[in-house]
Protein backbone atom coordinates (compact mmCIF):
# COMPACT_ATOMS: atom_id res chain seq x y z
CA UNK A 1 0.00 0.00 0.00
CA UNK A 2 1.30 3.54 -0.93
CA UNK A 3 2.55 5.73 2.05
CA UNK A 4 1.71 8.59 -0.36
CA UNK A 5 -2.24 8.66 0.60
CA UNK A 6 -5.05 10.73 2.17
CA UNK A 7 -4.81 10.59 5.69
CA UNK A 8 -7.65 10.96 8.59
CA UNK A 9 -7.08 13.14 11.69
CA UNK A 10 -7.21 10.10 13.71
CA UNK A 11 -5.17 8.19 11.57
CA UNK A 12 -2.38 10.66 12.10
CA UNK A 13 -2.98 10.70 16.00
CA UNK A 14 -2.51 7.07 16.01
CA UNK A 15 0.30 7.49 13.96
CA UNK A 16 1.70 9.58 16.00
CA UNK A 17 0.97 7.73 19.58
CA UNK A 18 2.30 4.79 17.78
CA UNK A 19 5.70 6.69 16.74
CA UNK A 20 6.24 7.92 19.92
CA UNK A 21 9.47 6.02 21.83
CA UNK A 22 9.56 3.48 19.03
CA UNK A 23 13.31 3.74 17.49
CA UNK A 24 13.73 5.40 14.13
CA UNK A 25 14.73 2.93 11.34
CA UNK A 26 16.61 5.62 9.91
CA UNK A 27 18.46 7.52 13.10
CA UNK A 28 17.49 4.36 15.95
CA UNK A 29 16.32 8.00 17.92
CA UNK A 30 12.62 7.79 19.99
CA UNK A 31 10.18 9.30 18.21
CA UNK A 32 9.58 12.50 20.55
CA UNK A 33 6.89 14.28 19.21
CA UNK A 34 3.76 13.86 22.22
CA UNK A 35 6.91 13.69 24.66
CA UNK A 36 8.16 17.27 23.66
CA UNK A 37 6.07 18.97 21.23
CA UNK A 38 2.42 18.01 22.60
CA UNK A 39 1.97 16.62 25.82
CA UNK A 40 5.26 18.47 27.22
CA UNK A 41 3.63 20.59 30.59
CA UNK A 42 4.35 24.11 30.27
CA UNK A 43 7.08 24.18 32.77
CA UNK A 44 9.12 21.48 30.62
CA UNK A 45 9.12 23.73 28.13
CA UNK A 46 11.12 26.31 29.86
CA UNK A 47 13.53 23.08 31.22
CA UNK A 48 14.15 22.50 27.29
CA UNK A 49 16.09 26.25 27.50
CA UNK A 50 18.25 25.13 29.91
CA UNK A 51 21.86 23.68 29.24
CA UNK A 52 22.76 20.22 31.11
CA UNK A 53 26.48 19.74 31.88
CA UNK A 54 27.42 16.55 30.40
CA UNK A 55 28.99 13.74 31.85
CA UNK A 56 32.99 13.75 31.83
CA UNK A 57 35.12 10.80 30.27
CA UNK A 58 38.67 10.53 29.10
CA UNK A 59 37.41 10.36 25.81
CA UNK A 60 35.88 13.66 26.38
CA UNK A 61 37.10 15.86 29.59
CA UNK A 62 35.40 18.82 31.34
CA UNK A 63 38.59 21.01 31.17
CA UNK A 64 38.77 23.02 34.23
CA UNK A 65 41.95 26.01 35.08
CA UNK A 66 43.56 25.78 38.01
CA UNK A 67 41.32 27.23 40.00
CA UNK A 68 38.79 24.71 39.43
CA UNK A 69 36.40 27.31 37.14
CA UNK A 70 35.50 25.23 33.92
CA UNK A 71 36.99 26.88 30.94
CA UNK A 72 35.63 28.74 28.19
CA UNK A 73 34.48 28.06 24.73
CA UNK A 74 37.20 29.28 22.99
CA UNK A 75 40.16 28.19 25.48
CA UNK A 76 38.49 24.52 25.62
CA UNK A 77 38.68 24.10 21.97
CA UNK A 78 42.16 25.31 21.65
CA UNK A 79 43.18 22.62 24.38
CA UNK A 80 40.96 19.95 23.16
CA UNK A 81 42.80 20.83 19.28
CA UNK A 82 46.33 20.28 21.15
CA UNK A 83 44.75 17.20 22.76
CA UNK A 84 43.72 15.58 19.55
CA UNK A 85 46.05 16.37 16.78
CA UNK A 86 44.22 16.84 13.42
CA UNK A 87 40.92 18.13 15.11
CA UNK A 88 39.63 20.93 12.97
CA UNK A 89 37.60 24.21 14.82
CA UNK A 90 34.38 22.65 14.34
CA UNK A 91 34.61 19.56 15.61
CA UNK A 92 35.81 20.54 18.71
CA UNK A 93 33.08 23.77 18.95
CA UNK A 94 30.65 20.83 18.03
CA UNK A 95 32.15 18.44 20.70
CA UNK A 96 32.02 21.49 23.23
CA UNK A 97 28.37 22.01 22.51
CA UNK A 98 27.51 18.63 23.03
CA UNK A 99 29.37 18.49 26.76
CA UNK A 100 27.73 21.59 27.50
CA UNK A 101 24.90 22.56 25.71
CA UNK A 102 23.66 19.06 25.11
CA UNK A 103 19.83 19.01 24.51
CA UNK A 104 19.48 22.74 25.36
CA UNK A 105 17.54 24.61 22.85
CA UNK A 106 17.22 28.04 22.02
CA UNK A 107 13.10 28.33 21.60
CA UNK A 108 10.71 25.82 22.27
CA UNK A 109 7.29 25.40 20.97
CA UNK A 110 4.47 23.33 21.69
CA UNK A 111 0.73 21.96 19.74
CA UNK A 112 -1.84 23.17 22.42
CA UNK A 113 -2.99 19.32 22.64
CA UNK A 114 -3.60 16.43 20.64
CA UNK A 115 -6.31 17.79 18.60
CA UNK A 116 -4.51 20.23 16.77
CA UNK A 117 -1.22 18.20 16.53
CA UNK A 118 -3.54 15.64 14.64
CA UNK A 119 -5.36 18.14 12.65
CA UNK A 120 -2.27 19.90 11.44
CA UNK A 121 -0.45 16.67 10.85
CA UNK A 122 -3.61 15.55 8.64
CA UNK A 123 -3.07 18.95 6.44
CA UNK A 124 0.44 18.59 6.03
CA UNK A 125 0.78 14.93 4.85
CA UNK A 126 -2.45 15.50 2.70
CA UNK A 127 -0.82 18.74 0.88
CA UNK A 128 0.52 18.66 -2.63
CA UNK A 129 4.27 19.12 -0.61
CA UNK A 130 3.48 15.93 1.43
CA UNK A 131 2.21 14.07 -1.13
CA UNK A 132 4.99 14.53 -2.66
CA UNK A 133 8.11 13.39 -0.24
CA UNK A 134 5.50 11.04 1.10
CA UNK A 135 5.93 9.99 -2.83
CA UNK A 136 9.57 10.41 -2.06
CA UNK A 137 9.48 6.76 0.96
CA UNK A 138 7.44 4.92 -1.99
CA UNK A 139 10.81 5.39 -3.62
CA UNK A 140 14.13 5.10 -2.66
CA UNK A 141 14.02 7.71 0.22
CA UNK A 142 13.90 6.40 4.03
CA UNK A 143 13.29 9.74 5.38
CA UNK A 144 11.47 12.73 4.59
CA UNK A 145 11.14 16.27 5.98
CA UNK A 146 7.44 18.17 5.80
CA UNK A 147 7.42 21.87 5.83
CA UNK A 148 3.66 22.90 5.76
CA UNK A 149 2.70 26.29 6.18
CA UNK A 150 -0.63 26.82 7.76
CA UNK A 151 -0.91 30.77 6.56
CA UNK A 152 -3.99 30.12 4.29
CA UNK A 153 -5.46 27.46 6.69
CA UNK A 154 -8.76 28.76 8.26
CA UNK A 155 -8.90 28.41 12.08
CA UNK A 156 -11.80 29.02 13.68
CA UNK A 157 -10.43 30.10 16.61
CA UNK A 158 -8.50 32.36 14.50
CA UNK A 159 -4.40 32.60 14.66
CA UNK A 160 -2.64 29.34 14.86
CA UNK A 161 -1.10 29.81 18.35
CA UNK A 162 1.40 27.39 19.83
CA UNK A 163 2.90 26.83 23.51
CA UNK A 164 6.54 28.48 23.64
CA UNK A 165 9.13 29.71 25.21
CA UNK A 166 12.71 31.03 24.81
CA UNK A 167 15.37 32.20 26.27
CA UNK A 168 14.77 36.10 25.93
CA UNK A 169 11.31 35.32 27.42
CA UNK A 170 11.52 31.84 29.30
CA UNK A 171 7.87 32.14 30.68
CA UNK A 172 5.69 29.98 28.87
CA UNK A 173 3.04 32.02 26.89
CA UNK A 174 1.49 31.12 23.50
CA UNK A 175 2.16 32.51 20.08
CA UNK A 176 1.11 32.46 16.59
CA UNK A 177 2.60 30.26 14.34
CA UNK A 178 2.87 29.55 10.74
CA UNK A 179 4.60 26.37 9.96
CA UNK A 180 4.15 22.67 11.07
CA UNK A 181 7.41 20.54 10.34
CA UNK A 182 7.52 16.82 10.28
CA UNK A 183 10.15 14.40 10.03
CA UNK A 184 9.13 10.72 8.48
CA UNK A 185 10.60 7.93 7.99
CA UNK A 186 9.64 5.07 5.73
CA UNK A 187 8.45 2.00 8.35
CA UNK A 188 8.28 -1.41 6.72
CA UNK A 189 6.76 -2.89 4.86
CA UNK A 190 4.59 -0.02 3.87
CA UNK A 191 3.91 2.77 6.94
CA UNK A 192 5.70 5.78 8.08
CA UNK A 193 7.29 6.50 11.51
CA UNK A 194 7.08 10.42 12.30
CA UNK A 195 10.09 10.52 14.28
CA UNK A 196 9.01 14.33 15.22
CA UNK A 197 6.74 17.57 14.41
CA UNK A 198 6.20 20.26 15.61
CA UNK A 199 4.87 24.07 14.98
CA UNK A 200 7.52 27.00 14.06
CA UNK A 201 7.17 30.33 13.77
Amino acid sequence: MARAKKYTKDEVIAILVQSEGRLSPVSNQPGHTLAMHVLIADHHLTDRLIPVLGQSSTSRPIIVDPSGVIVGKAQHREIWKEINPGLNSATANADYDRIFVGDSVGKAGAFTDLQQAGLLGKFALNSPVGQAELAKLDGAENRVMIKYSVVNLHNVQGEWRMRYAEKTNDLPHMRVFTQVWMLVDKLAPDGVHIQTMFPVQ
